[in-house]
Order: C-alpha cells, then sequence, then structure tokens
C-alpha cells in the first residue's frame, strides 16, 4: 500500500493532511473520487478515511453511517442498521487499499456496537463483483439467493 490512512470525520477538521490539503479539500477530493468512479453514496453516509499519498493523492476513500431507526432483539438491546461505500483509484488498485478500508469500518462498527452495548448489521449495497469477493473473505454473508446485481446487498452483524 502506497498511501496512509487519514480519518476523515469532522473530528479532523484542524487536521493538516499530506500535500497541505485542508479538511474541506480532502472531503472534497473524496467525494470526487466516488463521483469520477461512478459510486453513489447514501444520505446516511458521511466521510470516514482516505488513503492518501504523502503528496496527497487520494488513491481510495470510504463513507459510512447508520441508517434507519433502532430496533430491540428480545433483550431489549438496540440493534443498529449501517451501511458505508468503498472506492479505489485506479492508480491504487490490487495494492490492499480497499481491504484496509473496509477492515477498518468493520472495526469502528465493532467499536461502537460495544460502546453502545448494541448490535450493529453492517448492509453494503455491493455494485461489483470484486467488492463482493473482498467482502465474502471479511465474513459478510449474502440474501439466500447469493450475490447478484439484482439483489446487492451483503450482511455483516458485529457486537
Amino acid at each position: 500500500m502506497d498511501c496512509d490512512l487519514w480519518s476523515i470525520s469532522e473530528s479532523m477538521e484542524d487536521e493538516e493532511f499530506p500535500g497541505d490539503l485542508d479538511y474541506g479539500e480532502v472531503v472534497d477530493a473524496a467525494y470526487d473520487l466516488f463521483r469520477s468512479m461512478k459510486i453513489g453514496t447514501s444520505n446516511a453516509e458521511e466521510p470516514h478515511e482516505v488513503c492518501m499519498t504523502d503528496d496527497g493523492e487520494i488513491l481510495g476513500a470510504s463513507v459510512a453511517g447508520y441508517r434507519g431507526g433502532e430496533e430491540q432483539d428480545e433483550d431489549g438491546y438496540p440493534i443498529l442498521n449501517a451501511t458505508f461505500s468503498v472506492v479505489v483509484a485506479p492508480a491504487g488498485r490490487r495494492r490492499g487499499i480497499a481491504r484496509k478500508l473496509v477492515e477498518n469500518i468493520v472495526e469502528h462498527f465493532r467499536q461502537d456496537a460495544g460502546w453502545r452495548e448494541a448490535t450493529v448489521i453492517i448492509e453494503p449495497e455491493v455494485v461489483n463483483p470484486h467488492m463482493a469477493a473482498l467482502l465474502r473473505s471479511l465474513g459478510f454473508s449474502e440474501n439466500a439467493g447469493g450475490w447478484s446485481e439484482r439483489d446487492p446487498y451483503m450482511t455483516l452483524a458485529v457486537e
């Protein structure tokens, strides 16, 4: 991986990023990467991380968030529904960037689940077969009919 991961949550607004970029420029560049690759993000997803080179080039980005209301399990503990999207620039592919971004998102939701004493059901919409294979390798499951473009959701529950 020829880039370093940087959090781009709102708590990082005062951070100095590589290439003399400020927070707003990094967030804009991340969303530009999503748009250039024709990957939409949901309104529930907020900037999460970027993989950025020392000169400020963004090779990968992720957004994540919670969607919908909160349910409860039979013991009264919350069940939260989460989603995320990941994009990697052509120049950054086959370097493990997508895997690292997804692993960090899963860990983020796992920690949040522990802090909230909840179960988090992570359910991204998966738009390409390469991401489906990656998610399978990380423990995500497919719906009964298996992953397809017509049924693009995969899930992972974390506590």
